[in-house]
């Protein structure tokens, strides 16, 4: 066989694999599309159709973990060679969904299985995460529209008791911001509730020193929501609900720009991963949404105060989408932008943004551009061999 005929086998192989994926997805979806179908039978005949996605179907088996119901062949075995990805409902892991080969296969991209494979893994792990919340939303609004309308509670509670069922950490979080609010309002039973007694070590004896670390006690969620509708409007207390979880979605975001950690690969897959959560900026409170702009600025642009300040007022978080999708990043990079770049990316958002001179700057083009962070210059001349050209720029202008 010659060189091109081996090249012909292996596009064919691959796309003969990606057909089987696709026939998987397919298939997959015809299951869950069942109006019918009940939760356990919905994961038994996914369970079955499975292994046909994967490179070696005979040798492998599935198997799907979802709050206490456990199903999987007769026959299925967690071996060394299982690949897995989680169903996360509302971003809390609530089981998985696993596939293992039974007996040693040959090495691939991550062991025996394939890269795409695990795309794949992961991309039906989110259509059942979808599948079991819509089935619960539609449980509980189809209990919401059988009742009278005396019987009609709010529309809030509906959504409280879907988090309360599906994800009673976030449910919690939002007990402790909605008893924060009604504080803030100097309501007494607020600040009843939101006492508790102080719990300290046996030998703490000087307050001037930190103290151990205890766990939070649980807010009562319940009094604080009946507390919410005797106070607050129903329009109220759901748009804070809505709002909260939202902001809830994008804390991921919070925690990525905020560590000096991170890297630029790191915060290009966030802000990604923000894009696809269809969270527009505007939904967030403005708290949130300047936080995240001050944020971003002085991660990928500056820390200069000045321009931080004029830059909040001109950009939008969704500007910064843009921006690392043409800046250059190198793997573990850490670097900004350098002066000039920022200023270009600052000038391009005053020119789009600035409605007062709209007709003066109407034919003000910026030019297409992609950035290189700071730290990329030095690897790539580093790479090349020019570390002697680094300090050139400050020797006097006669050299």
């Amino acid at each position: 066989m010659n060189e091109s005929d081996a090249s012909l086998d292996t596009i064919l192989k691959a796309l003969q694999e990606r057909a089987k994926e696709l026939n998987c997805l397919y298939r997959v979806d015809e299951i869950l599309g069942s109006r019918e179908i009940s939760l356990e039978d919905a994961f038994r005949a996914v369970v079955e159709a499975l292994p046909a996605g994967w490179q070696y179907p005979s040798l492998c088996r599935a198997r799907i973990v979802f709050r206490g119901l456990l199903v999987q062949p007769p026959d299925f075995a967690e071996t060394s060679w299982t690949q897995a990805a989680p169903i996360l409902i509302q971003g809390e892991s609530q089981g998985s969904v696993s596939v293992a080969y039974q007996h040693a296969m040959p090495d691939s991209d991550e062991g025996p299985f394939l890269k795409e494979e695990r795309k794949l893994i992961t991309t039906l792990a989110e259509r059942l995460a979808q599948f079991v919340l819509h089935r619960e939303l539609a449980a509980v609004f189809e209990h919401r529209s059988t009742q009278t309308a005396a019987q009609a509670r709010p529309a809030y509670a509906v959504v409280l008791d879907l988090l309360r069922r599906t994800d009673p950490t976030l449910y919690q979080r939002i007990a402790r911001k909605m008893l924060n609010r009604l504080s803030v309002l100097g309501l007494e039973e607020a600040h009843r509730l939101l006492a508790s007694p102080e719990r300290l070590d046996a030998n703490h004896q000087d307050e001037n020193r930190p103290r151990r670390r205890v766990e939070p006690e649980e807010t009562d969620a319940e009094a604080t929501f009946a507390l919410a509708s005797a106070h607050l409007s129903e329009p109220e207390v759901l748009s804070a609900i809505q709002v909260w979880i939202k902001e809830d979605r994008v804390n991921f975001l919070v925690q990525a720009l905020e560590s000096s950690y991170t890297s630029l690969v790191e915060i290009a897959n966030v802000l990604e991963r923000y894009q696809h959560l269809g969270v527009l900026s505007h939904e967030l409170t403005l708290a949130t949404q300047m936080g995240l702009k001050v944020a971003l600025i002085r991660r990928l642009l500056t820390d200069q105060a000045d321009f931080i300040n004029t830059c909040r007022k001109y950009v939008e978080i969704e500007d910064f989408l843009d921006l690392i999708h043409h800046t250059v990043i190198l793997p573990k990079s850490h670097g900004r932008l350098g002066g000039k770049s920022s200023g270009l990316f600052l000038a391009a958002q005053i020119i789009k943004r600035s409605h007062e001179f709209a007709d003066v700057l109407a034919n003000v083009r910026t030019p297409k551009t992609w950035y290189l962070p700071s730290d990329g210059i030095v690897q790539f001349m580093s790479f090349n061999n020019l570390d002697d050209v680094y300090n050139w720029r400050y020797r006097d202008l006669d050299q």
